[in-house]
């Protein structure tokens, strides 16, 4: 085996020069860094030869020019020394020439027009002891680089002159004075410049025969290596399929043998890796989607809270002096009647009648307040109800009319007769009225129209063709500029003009609720003004294709029902830690008929519901030592009171938790007593159980609400089941008529939240499907139903079912 490898060896190809030899050029290199050492010692010389010459050339001028001026200078004879002065200005390179006195006083100078100034002004430092001569480089004030040369002149017999007066000379053998002459550097410059040029086209001329050694090295030497860098790079970008074709038989050859063997094994590796990095780039995309999230969240929440921040100065700014002016009207003149007790009944109507009007005032601030903030928090009960725009605009002139009367204003009523009904909460479009009718009696002249118009149209908006209604206040006032259409429904935007004596009264949130309200709808609202012309301001609402004989038959139930007798002799239980509230409400229901009983705590609450039959309890959450939602739960769980209707009266806004807790029904502070008797009437005399309808169709919603208030019962409805949870959670009714088939949540999951949920666990649940039952009815039946029934049976089977669950005998 030996033997066979030797001759292999013996045998095999001819090896080429090595990898060393082929470095050999290298020298090359070597050899330019020569030529640069000397060129830079070439370089150097050349300057130190030029500067020497220059040198050598003025000390020679400046000893010839001392020994001519030496006597004159002595002897201070002006005219020679100027002659003397003006030869030398005839060489090029002498700019100025200064004699001066042994003491460096100028005797005389001479010097080139653009070096007159730069002569006049040279100063002269005497040289120190022993030194004959000097020479500096100066740049003058234009910019011009000269040398300046100072050389002592002395009176010396010159043993070469066999005369008298040079042996008499050396008698006043000493320094004379100092000549300073200025001398170009034109010449020396470009000497300079030449040698560089030489030098450079000198080392040029190497510097290419180099280039051309440097080519034909990296073509012997360094192309091969370039293509392994290159391969090398490929392979480092993932392109492991890289090869290198380099055949040369030498140490390059060989590495590139071994890194087309190394790249072979790469490639196979390199799939291997790519799958495990699939699996990691999943992951790292899904937790670089969660941090983005994460991020856009903070960031949205970090722009809440400025938002949030500035709504709060600016609520501050605005509300504060609305705030203040009525309170500070209600204590001045209430401190007046508690304190002059003689004052005429007159005088104190009077003042009882500003105390109203600013409690009034005070109320629809908090009230607008309120509004806006459960608005935007989608808190807002809604009860909707088919209504008639014309009644709606005739309750809303006729309320106003005190102040129209005030103004000598005449308001005018153009309502279209074939107007559609509108389904909305009717108090909130009279809010929207009362709203655009108080502003155009406050910016309306005496003497002024106002007039509110109604019509109808139609349109597609919302895919088919329905009616709608437009409604139009228009005034004859101030007028709005164009420019403030944009934000005038903006919350506490108020427009200011120049006619007015003061300052607009109120907050600026009134057209902001409008537009809350009507887009509620799917209505528009929008102002046309111009500066002085008055203002229209429009909104619309979709109609109803319901004909008016359904129509006026919902709003008779309204008025029967309102028509009901007060006054029987029931017991209302107040509940409330505040003295004046007590005594308020014992007069609003004694002065109807009604038997009250107080307590001042949760205790004494808790002992007068027991001790005595109580019909009605109004309970505050705000309480010492026992909170109202204590009170409440204890009052649910006590069977004495467990059925007694609970009817909360509170500033707290939290409707929600209070009905989950089980009270009855809602009263937020202030209100009007309009109010809390129409919800106490309602508890005490049981007169309407109310319904939820959850269905997503809204010709099912429409026709079961109806016929369902005609029978005499209250009746909400919600359109999908995600929708339903959160009316439950504002309010429990006393059923449900449940859709299955529903988007967002269906109905087996609101069933299953109902039965969960300690608050309604026990609320009757009524199927009403258009899907066959069989499936779903072994999962509902144990959750627990009261009734499965399908929209094909008809509506009789769904009244008598709801007449025997809520026990209410059919009209």
């Amino acid at each position: 085996m030996k033997d066979y490898n030797n001759s292999n060896a013996k045998s095999g190809l001819r090896r080429g020069f090595t990898l060393g030899q082929k470095l050999y050029a290298f020298l090359l290199l070597n050899l330019l860094a020569v030529l640069v050492f000397v060129g830079g010692m070439a370089y150097q010389r050349g300057r130190d030869v030029i500067q020497k010459t220059l040198q050598q050339g003025i000390e020679h001028r400046m000893e010839v020019l001392a020994r001519i001026l030496a006597y004159p200078v002595f002897v201070e004879d002006k005219r020679e020394i100027q002659q003397i002065l003006q030869s030398q200005l005839r060489d090029p390179e002498i700019v100025f020439v200064i004699t001066r006195r042994g003491d460096g006083k100028i005797l005389s100078y001479q010097a080139k027009d653009q070096w007159q100034e730069e002569a006049g002004m040279a100063t002269f430092r005497p040289l120190a002891s022993g030194l004959e001569r000097s020479l500096r480089a100066y740049v003058s004030d234009q910019g011009t680089p000269f040398i300046e040369s100072i050389v002592s002149l002395r009176l010396d017999s010159d043993p070469g002159l066999d005369s008298e007066w040079s042996r008499d000379m050396g008698a006043f053998a000493g320094k004379a004075g100092w000549v300073q002459i200025g001398f170009t550097t034109e010449w020396t410059d470009k000497q300079w410049t030449d040698f560089r040029r030489n030098l450079l086209l000198g080392s040029g001329g190497l510097a290419v025969l180099f280039a051309f050694y440097a080519l034909i090295f990296v073509r012997t030497v360094v192309k091969p290596i370039r293509s392994l860098v290159r391969a090398t790079r490929k392979v480092g970008e993932g392109s492991f399929d890289c090869r290198v074709d380099i055949r040369s038989r030498d140490e390059v050859g060989e590495l590139a043998a071994s890194f087309n063997q190394m790249t072979a094994r790469l490639q196979a590796a390199y799939e291997k890796i790519r799958e495990h990095q699939k699996e990691l780039e999943a992951k790292v995309d899904e937790r670089t989607a969660e941090l983005q999230r994460a991020k856009e969240n903070l960031e949205k929440a970090y722009l809440d809270l400025k938002e949030l921040d500035r709504m709060k100065d600016s609520f501050l700014s605005s509300v504060s002096h609305e705030l203040r002016t009525p309170l500070t009207s209600i204590r001045s003149f209430s401190e007046i009647l508690l304190q002059y007790e003689d004052t005429d009944p007159k005088t104190q109507r009077e003042f009882i009648g500003i105390i109203n009007t600013e409690s009034e005032r005070l109320t629809r601030l908090i009230n607008d307040v309120l509004d806006l903030s459960r608005i935007e928090a989608r808190r807002m009960v809604w009860h909707d109800d088919l209504m008639s725009v014309r009644e709606i605009a005739e309750d809303v002139a006729r309320v106003h009319q005190g102040l129209l009367a005030e103004k000598s204003l005449a308001l005018s009523l153009e309502i279209a007769p074939d107007l559609p009904y509108v389904f909305v909460d009717k108090d909130r479009i009279q809010q929207v009225l009362t709203n655009l009718l108080s502003n155009a009696i406050k910016f309306s002249p005496p003497g002024g129209r106002i007039t509110i118009r109604a019509e109808s149209f139609m349109s597609k908006r919302f895919g088919e063709n329905t009616p709608w209604v437009k409604v139009c206040v228009s005034d004859q006032g101030v007028g709005i500029d164009p420019k403030d259409h944009e934000f005038i429904f903006d919350k506490f935007s108020q427009i200011a003009g120049d006619t007015l004596s003061d300052r607009p009264k109120g907050t600026g949130l009134g057209l902001s609720i409008c537009r809350e309200i009507v887009s509620h709808y799917g209505g528009n609202i929008w102002v046309e003004s111009e500066k002085g012309k008055g203002a229209n301001f429009y909104f619309t609402l979709p109609g109803t294709q319901m004909a008016a004989r359904g129509a006026a038959a919902v709003q008779g139930r309204g008025q029967s029902s309102a028509q009901d007798q007060e006054g029987e002799a029931k017991t209302i239980l107040v509940v409330d830690d505040n003295e004046n509230m007590r005594r308020l409400l014992r007069f609003q229901f004694e002065s109807r008929g009604y038997r009250v009983v107080e307590a001042a705590d949760g205790q004494e609450a808790i002992e007068k519901a027991r001790g005595s039959h109580v019909d009605l309890i109004t309970l505050d959450l705000m309480m010492p030592s026992m909170s109202g939602y204590d009170l409440l739960g204890m009052l649910r769980e006590d069977p004495l009171t467990r059925s007694v209707p609970i009817l909360i009266v509170s500033v707290v806004e939290d409707e929600e938790t209070g009905i989950l807790l089980g009270a009855n029904d809602y009263l937020r502070k202030p209100f009007f007593e309009s109010e809390l008797m129409s919800k106490v009437r309602r508890l005490l005399t049981g007169e309407s159980r109310s319904v939820l309808i959850v269905d997503d169709d809204p010709g099912v919603r429409e026709t079961l609400r109806m016929q369902l208030r005609d029978l005499g019962y209250e009746v909400w409805t919600a359109e999908d089941g995600q929708a339903a949870i959160e009316s439950l959670k504002r309010r429990k009714p006393d059923l449900v008529i449940l859709d299955v088939i529903m988007p967002r949540k269906n109905g087996h999951e609101v069933l299953e939240w109902i039965r969960q949920n300690p608050a309604t666990q026990n609320l009757p649940v009524i199927v009403l499907t258009a899907q066959n039952l069989t499936g779903n009815r072994v999962s509902m039946l144990t959750l627990g139903v009261d009734a499965y029934l399908q929209k094909s049976q008809g509506m009789e089977p769904l009244f008598q079912s709801v007449d025997r669950i809520l026990n209410h005998p059919v009209n």
